[in-house]
């Protein structure tokens, strides 16, 4: 039987004025957590940033943006070296009061078929 893992719910602080939480920061090792909004992060320095995703890995390096969807787990990690990212994480009760079909949008890929991607890169995008 496996073993059962807690994954940390990340409650994230939006500024009061603002629909999201903006964040910069140069470490890059994050534990496996989850949290409501969207996220979305620009490596700004470093190479090789292993960034998992509901149990896949994906390799991002400088200039590369990816998105995470809301409620998916996952983490970050990288060797030591110097590293810059930015990102925001977009309020989800504010997405859902401007956009209330947003809460569908897993199942809206599902009706049509269409295959969900939830990282994208400089290089998929260009693909």
């Amino acid at each position: 039987m496996k073993g059962i893992t807690m994954v940390e719910h990340e409650e994230v602080q939006n500024n009061q004025r603002l629909p999201f939480y903006f964040y910069h920061d140069n470490q890059v090792n994050e534990p496996e957590h989850w949290h409501q909004g969207i996220e979305l992060n620009y490596l700004i320095k470093g190479k090789d940033l292993r960034f998992a995703l509901e149990g896949k890995t994906y390799h991002f390096n400088s200039g590369d943006i990816w998105l995470v969807n809301r409620r998916q787990i996952h983490s970050a990690s990288g060797e030591d070296e110097e590293w810059e990212y930015e990102g925001f994480i977009i309020d989800d009760d504010f997405l859902l009061s401007q956009y209330p079909t947003s809460i569908n949008i897993d199942r809206n890929y599902q009706d049509r078929g269409i295959k969900k991607r939830s990282v994208f890169s400089k290089q998929s995008l260009s693909s």
